[in-house]
């Protein structure tokens, strides 16, 4: 309930400061023309916030913490309700999706399969909360790409996101060390400067360091474009922000994401720095300091811990193992924690660590195909953008959300701000593909943006 209250007062702080015009550069009047999608949007990632991922398995089919369930639900049927009266128009839209849509028509299979899949969860209850979440992301998505301004409106509720998840992490830093016992709990590993870690409303300590290590690799990108507001001084406040976030919460993945994804960002907007400065100051470190740098990542871990990506591998062979079982259908959207961790008592951890694989053992191959559609799309755009050196600071999400969900949830499973913001990425590069002047002539009827061949 906590982290629900404050994620809600943070996004009503930034989303005010937006539309006074206090944000700088990117992040002023966000909402403009928005408003109703940006209220949604909140709900949705309020939505997203779930206490009941403490519990173990049997915990939460015994206890369904119905206030917290309540609360999450109404959050998500008011995002519905505010989406809806537009609805009629976008579902006009079906048509033109099939034909040229390619992924936000895997979106709409994608969620479909999620709720089909309640059928036959073994967590009935958890799968159809999820599967209500996730058709509330869709609708807004749908929403946002039948508008007159699709391009810009995706890009703005782009930002937005970024924003919230970066006073998000903001707020954590801070409460690391003005209030230790909500923000810096001491897990079974220390961390890489303090025995405590950063856990903010993000979730865990890994999900913060891989979103720090995303938002350096943003304002790097932005800082080094050629655009108007590139100078701003949000970018390395931003770059900042993510960079304690990545030491506090001390998440190996949450480096690598950061050096890889800022290594692209710079490549792709100025490729002499890349290989005068940025390769050479990447060589010297790992040769002068390496021992020490990997003495801090191992974060005092034996070997065998390491090899084992902290036990990882044995949550994929279980996967492995109970898709193979069952390929087709899966066992139910978001459901691995009961199809699959409960069988081997780790019901403690509420996914397998690698997004790929719990889409794969949540929806089966009618869920899986459509998903690695979207990624295909996905990365198709981010390619494109890193040549042309356009888009960047938001194109470099999108590996850093694919590399994220190898070893974590990622944009895989079920709502949270990075299937988000994937989802979103993946709408963007429809509407770049399918913009005028490629083949499809686009017109509006009744406030929304059709097209014809």
């Amino acid at each position: 309930m906590l982290e629900i209250l404050l994620t809600a007062a943070i996004a009503g702080t930034v989303f005010w400061l937006s539309a006074r015009g206090h944000a700088p550069g990117r992040f002023a009047h966000l909402s403009k023309g928005l408003g109703r999608e940006h209220v949604a949007l909140t709900l949705i990632i309020l939505a997203s916030h779930s206490r009941v991922a403490r519990a173990g398995a049997e915990d939460t089919l015994s206890n369904p913490f119905t206030i917290e369930v309540v609360l999450r639900g109404v959050f998500v049927l008011a995002a519905i309700a505010i989406l809806l009266p537009a609805a009629r128009n976008t579902i006009r839209l079906a048509s033109t999706i099939r034909r040229s849509w390619w992924g936000i028509g895997s979106l709409v299979v994608y969620a479909a399969s999620a709720t089909l899949s309640v059928l036959y969860s073994p967590a009935l209850l958890q799968t159809a909360g999820k599967a209500l979440e996730f058709a509330s992301l869709v609708l807004l998505v749908w929403h946002l790409a039948s508008r007159r301004d699709a391009a810009d409106a995706l890009a703005r509720t782009l930002y937005a996101v970024i924003a919230i998840e970066l006073a998000l992490l903001a707020a954590s830093a801070i409460g690391f060390f003005a209030a230790p016992g909500l923000f810096a709990p001491v897990l079974t590993r220390p961390g890489f400067f303090f025995q405590a870690t950063l856990e903010g409303p993000l979730g865990s300590a890994n999900d913060t360091s891989s979103t720090g290590g995303t938002m350096v690799a943003i304002a790097a990108a932005a800082w080094l474009s050629k655009t108007k507001d590139n100078r701003s001084y949000i970018w390395p406040l931003m770059a900042a922000v993510g960079l304690v976030a990545v030491a506090l919460s001390s998440g190996r993945q949450g480096v690598a994401i950061m050096v890889a994804a800022v290594a692209l960002a710079v490549w792709a907007t100025n490729r002499q720095g890349f290989y005068l400065m940025l390769v050479p100051a990447l060589t010297a470190a790992v040769l002068f300091a390496g021992s020490a740098i990997l003495e801090i990542l191992l974060r005092d871990q034996v070997a065998g811990s390491v090899r084992t990506l902290t036990g990882r591998t044995k949550f994929w062979e279980a996967a492995i193992d109970a898709f193979a079982a069952q390929p087709l259908t899966g066992y139910g959207f978001g459901s691995s924690r009961f199809a699959v961790l409960a069988n081997i008592d780790s019901d403690r951890f509420t996914h397998l660590h690698n997004g790929y694989l719990e889409s794969l053992v949540g929806v089966g191959l009618l869920g899986f195909i459509p998903f690695m559609v979207m990624v295909v799309v996905a990365a198709a755009w981010a390619i494109r953008c890193f040549r042309t050196g356009r888009h960047v600071a938001l194109a470099v999400i999108v590996p850093a959300l694919l590399a994220q969900t190898l070893i974590a949830q990622g944009i895989g499973g079920w709502l949270n701000t990075n299937l988000v913001l994937f989802s979103l990425l993946v709408a963007l590069a429809d509407v770049h593909r399918t913009a005028p002047g490629s083949g499809r002539l686009l017109y509006e009827r009744d406030g929304a943006t059709f097209s014809r061949r």
